[in-house]
């Protein structure tokens, strides 16, 4: 059965979605914070000599790092804009998870998990997807039925949706 909150027909207020891109807002805040403190760090490495570093090759360091912290800042930023996308305008579905793979075993050593579903939209087309999330608190196996939201006019693009996790950005084929 779908959540109350999905059971709302589109268009969902934005602000309702809040509590469900709560993990993306997070990711958001923690990579913006690190692009202050990585360079930060190193210049004061660098101040202090740390490795005959010096506070221009800290600052230096930190700066190439930094660009590397854009691009998660970057796909968290994405990531974030069309979750609030799919959960205003998409259309709530049950999805049947076809294979839920946890690379490093899932005993608390896997880092993400990929979930492997199909669903059917409203034009009763069949659709094959993936998804796939850090950490393990999704719980999921093969044959459990989990809410998803698609949008209308792009039904290969949706959204697994979890209490837990919130919303989790996929892809998907006809099939």
């Amino acid at each position: 059965m779908l959540p109350p909150e999905l059971q709302v027909p589109p268009p969902r207020s934005p602000a309702a979605a809040e509590k469900f891109v709560a993990k993306n807002r997070q990711g958001l805040k923690g990579t913006a914070a690190g692009l202050v403190l990585i360079p930060l760090v190193l210049l004061v490495a660098g101040f202090l000599g740390v490795k005959r570093m010096t506070p221009a090759s800290g600052l230096g360091i930190g700066l190439i790092v930094d660009g590397f912290v854009a691009l998660f800042l970057l796909a968290f930023w994405l990531q974030l804009k069309r979750s609030l996308k799919v959960f205003v305008e998409g259309q709530a579905t049950l999805a049947t998870v076809l294979k839920v793979d946890m690379p490093g075993g899932g005993g608390g050593g896997a880092s993400y998990i990929i979930i492997d579903l199909e669903y059917v939209d409203a034009a009763a087309q069949r659709w094959v997807g993936k998804t796939a999330t850090t950490g393990t608190k999704i719980q999921c196996a093969a044959g459990d039925r989990v809410p998803l939201l698609y949008l209308p006019d792009e039904p290969q693009k949706f959204a697994l949706y979890d209490s837990e996790v919130g919303m989790v950005p996929g892809a998907a084929k006809k099939g």
